[in-house]
């Protein structure tokens, strides 16, 4: 019996694999990877129509993951985003 007991025990091995990627901002391209990476057999064309066609007939509850996602992503931002704008401040200053 393994250790691992994580709530998403059941997620596919694609939905894992979007998770670890960089999630961005927007809930629907956080969707889209996973649903690219499910549907690899799909041209990218067929892919975005069908998409976004579950996307748009998705309830809140259904996208309350790559919500989530969202959220986080847009926290980490907003972290190294201050970090990165002290750095170039500084550095604009002493070219002036």
């Amino acid at each position: 019996m393994s250790n691992d007991s994580s709530p998403n025990q059941g997620e596919s091995a694609a939905s894992k694999a979007a998770k670890r990627r960089a999630a961005t901002r927007n809930p629907y391209l956080n969707f889209m990877r996973e649903f690219r990476l499910k549907n690899k057999n799909m041209n990218v064309v067929e892919q975005t129509v069908k998409g976004a066609e579950m996307w748009r007939k998705m309830n809140e509850s259904q996208k309350a993951p790559y919500v989530d996602l969202a959220r986080q992503a847009r926290r980490r931002r907003k972290k190294g985003k201050k970090r990165r704008r002290r750095g170039r401040r500084h550095s604009m200053e002493s070219d002036y």
